[in-house]
């Protein structure tokens, strides 16, 4: 409880961020996820509200199997209100405007146990959506999304994700300095 009352200053100002970003609709999301392999989905988002919580449940229907990857180390996630029996979940506490390659080994062990809970038998051939969440949903989600990508997609460059990214998450914050090119170039390797 010591710990949470001393984060509550930083606590009440992303909730704070959060409600100004719904309120006056600056915060943009995509409409759709992308493609990472075959049967399998990504999508970047912020802490959900009610309303973004129920238009994920439509979403949901698509999918069999949910990977949801938890960035946020200042506010619980809301996968729990969903109640889903169909969501694996792993909570990856990196704090806000920190440089990813930072937090190297968590990575590697995320992208390690994403892998092995697509390739589960009963997991492999299902329609699966991951799901990446952070507080503001502008870098640490778009991040852990550019991590799986390179991870996965054996054909894409840095250049081409960043480009990748620019083009679906026009308002994500990930400078070069947060996820650089040499971790994207680790991560493929």
């Amino acid at each position: 409880i010591i710990a949470y009352i001393a984060m509550l200053p930083i606590i009440s100002i992303y909730r704070l961020m959060w409600f100004m970003a719904n309120k006056f609709k600056l915060l943009k999301l995509p409409n759709a996820p992308i493609a990472v392999r075959p049967n399998t989905d990504i999508i970047a988002i912020a802490n959900p509200n009610a309303k973004f919580i129920n238009e994920l449940q439509q979403m949901y229907k698509n999918y069999q199997h949910i990977i949801w990857l938890d960035m946020a180390s200042e506010t619980s996630s809301h996968c729990a209100k969903l109640a889903q029996p169909n969501i694996s979940y792993r909570h990856i506490a990196i704090l806000d405007l920190m440089p990813i390659d930072s937090e190297q080994n968590k990575i590697i062990k995320t992208l390690t146990w994403l892998s092995q809970t697509i390739h589960k038998d009963d997991n492999i051939d299902k329609q699966t959506l991951i799901i990446c969440q952070c507080s503001m949903g502008l870098q640490r989600s778009i991040s852990m999304l550019a991590c799986v990508l390179m991870y996965f997609d054996d054909t894409i460059t840095p250049h081409h994700l960043y480009q990748l990214l620019d083009k679906n998450y026009p308002y994500h914050r990930l400078h070069r300095y947060i996820l650089n090119h040499e971790f994207l170039q680790f991560i493929k390797s």
